[in-house]
């Protein structure tokens, strides 16, 4: 199941937290590596944007509680669809 993720991360001074920051992207990027996340974009300003491919809602959600333990956020997540078959050129 795929699910486009969007944070929002709470207000915080952005040194306060820049050491949970480059956690969070290392965190990230064995994610990446392991094929869970299949893109990651920084927001500009503050927050991110992902796409995830996991098995289930658990796994969505383990990944997203995690997250908040690095930077504590909110999330809007909305799963996603692959076109109908013979429809993409």
């Amino acid at each position: 199941m795929q699910f486009l993720v969007e944070t929002t991360p709470q207000p915080a001074r952005p040194g306060a937290i820049r050491e949970h920051q480059l956690a969070l992207w290392r965190w990230l990027g064995t994610l990446r590596d392991d094929g869970t996340v299949l893109h990651a974009w920084r927001k500009p300003g503050r927050g991110a944007v992902m796409v995830v491919d996991v098995p289930d809602h658990d796994a969505l959600h383990a990944i997203l509680q995690v997250w908040s333990q690095h930077v504590p956020a909110t999330f809007h997540c909305t799963p996603l669809l692959a076109p109908p078959p013979g429809t993409w050129p």
